[in-house]
């Protein structure tokens, strides 16, 4: 860090003094898909301190809410999506791009997965799995192994289409994570 004093957690006008930048925050009826636009306006200096207090501060708020077990109570069809370290792992590993379709009906889809594969998407005790369900809220059945052909295993997702999306990401690049 750039040796950055200040009391923590920072609030927008602490970082618009301590910047100097103009920063200008969207109203809460102009926030889409929980996210909050945010302008900047100064000198090129300016916005990069201005962007170094805001990541910290946005680092400092996941930190705090990681500790105080802080869960996503979402009542909007499961669309705010809580922080997942699994998710993390797969997006740091192989490129994420969100679904932007904004329906909230509920739908089904069926992917399939190698069924050698499938101990690494259910993971030890179902932790895997059921941590993808938890950070999706997308419903996900996974085929009893007697009832595959062997070779693939069926899945059936269902949810938004947004909440399938990441679903489908989550169970295809598990995998890719875990050593064979």
């Amino acid at each position: 860090s750039s040796g950055i004093n200040a009391e923590w957690p920072l609030r927008p006008g602490d970082i618009r003094r301590m910047s100097g930048a103009t920063i200008t925050i969207a109203k809460d009826d102009t926030v889409e898909n929980a996210e909050r636009n945010i302008k900047l306006q100064g000198t090129k200096e300016q916005i990069g301190h201005a962007l170094e207090l805001i990541n910290r501060a946005i680092a400092e708020k996941i930190e705090r809410d990681n500790q105080e077990g802080v869960k996503n109570n979402s009542t909007d069809g499961g669309d705010n999506f809580a922080r997942s370290q699994l998710f993390d792992q797969i997006s740091s590993i192989v490129p994420f791009i969100d679904s932007t379709d904004p329906s909230t009906e509920e739908n089904s889809e069926t992917i399939y997965i190698p069924n050698g594969l499938t101990p690494k998407v259910i993971g030890p005790k179902g932790s895997r799995i059921k941590e993808v369900r938890s950070y999706t809220k997308c419903y996900i059945t996974i085929e009893n192994d007697r009832d595959c052909d062997g070779i693939q295993r069926k899945i059936c997702l269902r949810g938004t289409p947004k909440q399938i999306h990441r679903a489908k990401y989550m169970v295809n690049n598990i995998p890719s994570i875990f050593d064979k």
